[in-house]
């Protein structure tokens, strides 16, 4: 008699669609499920009546762009993709509730991997509220395809917002800078690369305590999270007609981050500033709310560090630098994310 074989441990085209979804039906729930009525297993998944205002936001990984399988796990995979979901939440200020999952896969991707990169998923966004109720699978000759939705809440009047800022407003970033940059710079060159600069590249920490303790504290004028660098990320801060301009002397930085790079042939200024994907908070504030703001940073265990400050004069400028320093974000058509 043939022996029995594990389908887990074969390819996602022998398994088939049904299988793969019965596969993934079966792994672990989130214990985050209080606000959920209907999760997987129905046409659409049914969350119990939203408390405030509905806030959505949705995010793609591709292969080869957002991340090479060459250095990644999938589960590294799973971890980024729902954290960089959940920071568009706490940028704004948003308490999470639910995330959806849409998978384009190669029939020669194995099943195992497949359900590592589902249930890191899970985890992940269940750890901070918004437990995985549903979402899509779909095949492909080309790239790997990984399509987060979260689903969060907020009250009106305590969102954060972008281009609020008005001249004179201080700007504010949370933790340090560069770090994923440096990380990724680091894993493509084929270098050994520290624990933490491999972890801020591929298993970010959504800052969602601190987005939701500063939208309550109504002294915060405009926010955006840090994925395509400081110095893009910044300029969604000021109103129309203003611009910002940052003390590159005052860039956070872990111990160690600059002597790095420099090792390895890199401008950590670069870094800081253009590399992206540290997923931080920058905000801008009035100067008297400052020590308030960096008080609630403190509280929530996130430092908050001045950098700058809005100008009347529109665009990004950098003092404190180099003559001549220009730096520029990640641009989606310009090729692969933190070429620096």
């Amino acid at each position: 008699m043939r022996a029995s074989r594990n389908p887990i441990a074969g390819s996602v085209g022998a398994l088939g669609e049904v299988g793969l979804l019965d596969a993934i039906a079966k792994l672990p729930r989130s214990r985050s499920v209080r606000g959920v009525e209907i999760g997987i297993g129905d046409d659409a998944a049914v969350l119990k009546k939203l408390k405030q205002n509905a806030v959505l936001s949705t995010d793609m990984l591709v292969e080869g762009v957002d991340f090479d399988l060459a250095w990644a796990t999938w589960a590294e995979i799973g971890h980024k993709a729902a954290a960089a979901n959940l920071s568009d939440l706490a940028a704004m200020g948003a308490t999470p509730r639910a995330t959806l999952l849409c998978l384009a896969l190669r029939p020669h991707d194995r099943v195992r991997n497949v359900l590592q990169l589902v249930r890191t998923v899970a985890e992940v966004a269940g750890t901070y509220g918004a437990p995985l109720v549903g979402g899509d699978l779909s095949g492909t000759g080309g790239p790997v395809v990984v399509s987060v939705t979260v689903v969060g809440e907020a009250h009106k009047a305590r969102l954060l917002r972008r281009h609020r800022a008005a001249p004179g407003d201080r700007v504010l970033v949370s933790g340090t800078l560069g770090g994923a940059a440096l990380g990724l710079a680091l894993m493509r060159r084929g270098a050994k690369t520290p624990g933490r600069y491999r972890r801020r590249q591929l298993r970010p920490e959504p800052r969602l305590k601190l987005g939701a303790a500063l939208a309550y504290s109504g002294k915060v004028t405009a926010a955006a999270d840090i994925s395509d660098g400081l110095a893009k990320d910044a300029l969604h801060l000021p109103r129309e007609g203003c611009g910002v301009e940052l003390d590159m002397t005052r860039l956070p930085v872990s111990p160690g981050f600059a002597a790095l790079a420099r090792e390895h042939g890199l401008d950590p200024l670069r870094l800081a500033l253009a590399g992206g994907e540290d997923f931080e908070l920058v905000v801008a504030a009035p100067l008297r709310h400052v020590r308030a703001v960096q008080n609630i940073g403190a509280r929530t265990g996130v430092p908050l560090t001045e950098v700058g400050q809005v100008t009347d004069r529109p665009g990004i400028t950098c003092v404190g630098g180099p003559a001549g320093f220009a730096a520029a974000g990640f641009e989606h058509f310009n090729g692969p994310k933190a070429t620096v």
